[in-house]
């Protein structure tokens, strides 16, 4: 479109120039002819009025009644000529002494024009080069935050929000099973109470073959991934850590037939299964706005404008 834009102003000055620069009214011989009256006929040197003075015009050779004097413009052939009035120019000539100068006048137009769109050209590629930059480099980003987020989900936050689901799922269950008409506090009021009956047996493989395993796991992605949360550390997270080292060392004592102590003295926190819930819920939605702003981007760049906005439209 730049080599359109400029080269076709270029190419049109090119085909009208060399008609442009006919002698029309340029550097010409006027020939002064005797008339009867004794008055000067002026004739241009290409007049074919004959006479033997028309030899002496053309070799420049002559008296002042037949020779010639080459004449620049209308002021000196009328200085130069001894009687009679200069012949009739066009208004051209008269505007423009010269078709040297007017030519002159004509290329510097249309040079200057041609400068112009020039200048021009380049600013439109530069300022085209600079949005495709910003462009790129903004989908760069994009890129690079989008990837965070998919290794967030995928090494953290998915595995632990399965994790904290299944587990908070697997011991609401078990209540469910075993309270009865009490209540969750009274079923764990009663196995403190009776830690050799089968409600306590039960409770312990529970913890020692589903719960325990899975909070191990859980706190062993923290630790390897604390690099992905965003924000400041949860508090949360501590109470994990201590509830699964206490539940660790109270399956040891449970090898060796130590009943005596049934519960941890730290509980499990239920706010990480909150927190890790909100994380998961947040970095989903986080992933699907990158996603179409990205596509977005992409699209924009690759696609032409008209097909673009026609899209749009539709």
């Amino acid at each position: 479109s730049i080599q359109a834009l400029v080269g076709g102003p270029c190419s049109l000055a090119a085909v009208i120039f060399p008609a442009l620069r006919q002698p029309l009214f340029s550097m010409r011989r006027f020939c002064p002819t005797p008339r009867t009256d004794g008055r000067l006929r002026w004739r241009p040197l290409g007049c074919m009025h004959g006479g033997p003075h028309v030899a002496r015009c053309r070799s420049g050779i002559g008296s002042p009644f037949t020779g010639c004097r080459a004449r620049s413009s209308t002021s000196e052939a009328w200085a130069g000529a001894s009687a009679g009035p200069p012949p009739r120019l066009p208004r051209m000539a008269r505007l423009f002494p010269s078709w040297q100068e007017h030519g002159g006048v004509a290329m510097l137009a249309v040079g200057m024009l041609n400068g112009f769109l020039v200048v021009t050209g380049f600013g439109i590629n530069w300022l085209s080069t600079l949005k495709r930059y910003e462009l790129e480099c903004r989908i760069q980003s994009l890129k690079s935050e989008l990837n965070r987020t998919e290794r967030q989900l995928e090494s953290l936050f998915g595995p632990l929000r399965a994790i904290t689901h299944a587990t908070g799922m697997g011991y609401r269950s078990w209540v469910e099973e075993h309270r009865g008409a009490g209540s969750s506090l009274q079923l764990e009021d009663w196995i403190r109470r009776r830690p050799r009956s089968k409600k306590a047996q039960r409770y312990r493989q529970l913890m020692s073959c589903t719960l325990q395993p899975l909070n191990r796991r859980a706190m062993e992605l923290v630790l390897s991934h604390t690099h992905l949360i965003d924000g400041d550390f949860p508090e949360c997270l501590y109470s994990l850590y201590a509830h699964v080292i206490e539940m660790d060392s109270l399956l040891e004592r449970w090898k060796h037939r130590d009943r005596a102590i049934l519960f941890p003295p730290t509980l499990y926190p239920v706010d990480v299964n909150t927190w890790a819930s909100e994380e998961f819920r947040r970095l989903r939605e986080k992933q699907q706005r990158l996603t179409l702003e990205l596509e977005g981007k992409v699209f924009a760049q690759e696609v032409p404008l008209g097909v673009w906005l026609a899209t749009i439209k539709e």
